[in-house]
């Protein structure tokens, strides 16, 4: 059995030995009672503890004395304001022990090129942040930016000189321009999350513009949740919480003392509702998308962010970004993105539909505030790749290969490179935040982009129809992969 299958079982399906051990453990205790044993008393007692023994030794003989980086995050960390980031100072390159974040993996396709290596060339500098470090006590001349968002800004699966935002410093600078590109990424993060690193930290580093690069992570955030049952505005979880439990904050069921406690609880949740909820089979999770709440609560996340822009003199954009499925893809198109074998997207027929109808209320959300903030398009260029091309732009459904994060990046560049409030800013013309503080009392634009345009509301509830017309299987197990999956 592989390492990596034998992380899979336990993180997975665990709750098949707890279905063995609880009976018996309470069995063990009534027979103690009944028998007055105190050897079968002390049994009961330390059979947890066996049991932990037990699982750690396993976990132990696998994969090593750093054998916790199999089931927990090794590049993340909690941090009390941000609920989790970066864990600070890393080198991929120079760990001693073997690594098993699923977004330091290389693409698999993307293994056998000239790197040769399993594993990205991946840092982090003193602060955090994926970057070889920066001066944050002298900014210096060096025109400053900062990409904020989550994994897709963070670039998973890329090699540090390929993320998008390394290749927007090269091209801005190869274009003459004198700046510096921080990558303030970090996977899994939604905007509130950005809001407070903005407030907390990136705006005493005097940034001259900051990049929001967000969308996928607030519908997940909120349906992930219970299907929104459990969710609440402006709250950080940590990396245990929200990204491998799937559960609200709560210190004690995402305490990393007890391996045995923290399987327990992601093994029931994963099975017993994460799974249950997230299907793209579920009606009710199609319904989420038609909640106002999570777009409610992004946009006093941004219009938050944006006063903070105005009254720092930062320029401040929104991106909107490409998808590997549209909602104008043909037949003829999707099939090929469905049953390309290029890379091990985990799409089927509903994901994808999913994904493209989700992505279309995102790009309408920040055109529809783009008086509030405005925006940078670079999805025109990826759209106008033929369907082959596109497939060769992502690494899975949502994340762009090495090849899509330097198109990326330079579309960026070039869309950043002509923009007046930019130009006007780096060469001193003026000294002001491109936005608008008058703008944020809007209440027309706030409606108009709280609320999916109606066709989207049109499409939603004809998928809603075909799926309660037919007698439907709700897991899918070859759907669902053992890992974080969907909008993230």
């Amino acid at each position: 059995m592989t390492q990596t299958k034998i992380s899979q079982i336990l993180k997975n399906n665990f709750f098949i030995g707890l279905l063995i051990f609880i009976p018996s453990w309470v069995l063990l205790l009534c027979l103690s009672l009944y028998l007055h044993s105190k050897p079968l008393f002390f049994l009961f007692i330390f059979s947890p503890l066996a049991l932990e023994v037990v699982l750690r030794l396993i976990l132990f003989l696998n994969y090593g004395i750093h054998y916790k980086n199999s089931i927990l995050f090794f590049s993340l960390v909690s941090d009390n304001l941000l609920g989790y980031r970066f864990r600070k100072s890393i080198s991929v390159k120079n760990q001693s022990s073997k690594i098993f974040d699923q977004f330091l993996n290389r693409w698999y396709f993307e293994k056998s090129t000239i790197k040769n290596s399993n594993q990205i060339d991946f840092h982090s500098d003193s602060l955090g942040f994926r970057s070889n470090g920066f001066n944050p006590t002298t900014k210096g001349t060096k025109f400053r930016i900062f990409c904020c968002g989550g994994s897709t800004t963070t670039c998973n699966n890329v090699d540090d000189e390929d993320t998008w935002p390394t290749v927007l410093q090269n091209e801005l600078v190869a274009k003459g321009f004198d700046v510096e590109v921080i990558n303030a990424g970090v996977p899994g993060w939604h905007s509130y999350q950005d809001l407070l690193l903005i407030k907390d930290e990136i705006i005493n580093f005097h940034p001259d513009l900051i990049l929001l690069h967000q969308g996928w992570n607030e519908e997940f955030e909120f349906s992930s949740l219970n299907l929104g049952k459990w969710w609440k505005p402006r709250i950080a979880r940590n990396e245990i919480e929200e990204n491998f439990l799937y559960l609200p904050k709560n210190a004690l069921l995402s305490q990393k003392t007890s391996l045995l406690l923290l399987l327990s609880i992601r093994s029931i949740s994963w099975n017993f509702i994460f799974k249950i909820n997230m299907s793209f089979k579920n009606i009710k999770r199609w319904k989420c998308l038609l909640s106002e709440k999570y777009l409610g609560a992004w946009l006093s996340n941004l219009k938050e962010i944006g006063r903070i822009a105005h009254e720092k003199k930062v320029l401040l954009f929104a991106l909107d970004y490409p998808s590997l499925v549209n909602i104008n893809d043909s037949i003829l198109e999707r099939n090929l993105i469905l049953n390309n074998e290029r890379f091990e997207s985990r799409l089927d027929e509903n994901f994808a539909d999913y994904q493209a109808i989700s992505k279309q209320g995102i790009s309408h959300f920040i055109e529809d505030i783009s008086s509030l903030i405005p925006n940078l398009n670079a999805t025109k260029i990826f759209n106008d790749f033929d369907v082959e091309e596109r497939i060769l732009q992502f690494g899975d459904e949502v994340h762009m290969s090495t090849t899509g994060c330097k198109n990326f990046g330079i579309e960026i560049a070039h869309l950043i490179s002509i923009n007046p409030d930019f130009l006007n800013r780096y060469n001193g013309v003026l000294d002001e935040s491109n936005v608008s503080i008058n703008n944020f009392n809007l209440v027309e634009t706030e409606k108009t982009a709280t609320k999916s345009k109606n066709y989207l509301h049109h499409l939603i509830d004809k998928k809603i129809a075909k799926l309660s017309n037919h007698k439907i299987k709700l897991i899918d197990n070859n759907v669902i992969p053992d890992e974080r999956y969907t909008t993230f």
